[in-house]
């Protein structure tokens, strides 16, 4: 682990045991078991309780991250049983600590209650009226070639870029927009053996519902009869699995281009 990594959780963990509710509690670091372009995040334990330790880093306006609008999210998903609300939160150093949940979803792990209750969790969140703000799919893949800088449009990996504008142009004047996660992989959703819980709420927003469903797929693998099982417990059950399975170019599209971007944002800062 960088040695910045392991000084900054370090430093988290010191103020943490500072705090009313870890007062009294011994906070030990664990191993390292996500970790993203944005955030990290560890096992913190204390005798035989565990806790999920989330540690962020600020990216441009562009890339669509603010910390503290993801926390008031994540705190309103969890009062309507989607997430978990935070324990204690640092704004200042981008931090929070949560309750344990689970380890990140595997595939192999995948059944079919498993992907009926994600089902239903998806309807839940696409009927939830969060405070969350509306994406424009356009406005979004355009800023992200401005940080990659124009002459990789040209590039063999956004040779699909039009395409993908012609569906970003669909989604954005669709009138289906809800309340979405919009970064459903494997690695932000938790499963404790008993049920799922959503994390990282960082890219929510009102969005096209397509896009979750399409991540699940994408990010899943799931096959034909996986999705069936899908939609089948999925509320609003409007979209077909071919509209799905069109819908994961825009996962995938978002995702290069949003990979292409925060590389670039990183290695400036």
């Amino acid at each position: 682990m960088p040695k910045a990594s392991q000084n900054r959780i370090q430093k988290f963990i010191r103020l943490c045991e500072k705090q009313d509710y870890f007062r009294d509690q011994k906070l030990t670091i664990g191993e390292s078991i996500h970790a993203g372009t944005r955030n990290r995040c560890w096992v913190i334990r204390s005798g035989e309780d565990k806790y999920l330790a989330r540690l962020g880093r600020e990216l441009a306006d562009n890339l669509l991250t603010n910390w503290q609008k993801e926390i008031e999210i994540n705190q309103f998903a969890a009062q309507v049983g989607l997430s978990t609300a935070a324990i204690f939160v640092d704004p200042s150093n981008l931090s929070a600590i949560y309750p344990w949940c689970g380890e990140p979803l595997d595939r192999e792990d995948l059944t079919e209650a498993i992907i009926s209750e994600l089902g239903e969790k998806l309807g839940l969140l696409h009927i939830t009226d969060a405070p969350a703000g509306a994406i424009g799919y356009c406005q979004t893949i355009e800023s992200y070639l401005s940080l990659i800088g124009a002459n990789s449009a040209d590039d063999s990996r956004m040779s699909d870029v039009g395409e993908l504008l012609e569906l970003a142009d669909q989604w954005d004047q669709s009138r289906e927009q809800c309340f979405c996660h919009h970064d459903l992989h494997p690695g932000n959703i938790l499963w404790n053996g008993e049920t799922c819980t959503l994390i990282d709420w960082e890219y929510a927003r009102l969005a096209h519902p397509l896009f979750d469903l399409a991540s699940l797929c994408y990010y899943f693998h799931l096959s034909d009869a996986q999705l069936v099982v899908l939609l089948q417990n999925y509320p609003s059950s409007r979209y077909s699995a071919q509209q799905i399975r069109t819908a994961e170019r825009m996962v995938v599209g978002l995702e290069r281009l949003w990979c292409e971007a925060t590389k670039l944002a990183f290695k400036n800062c």
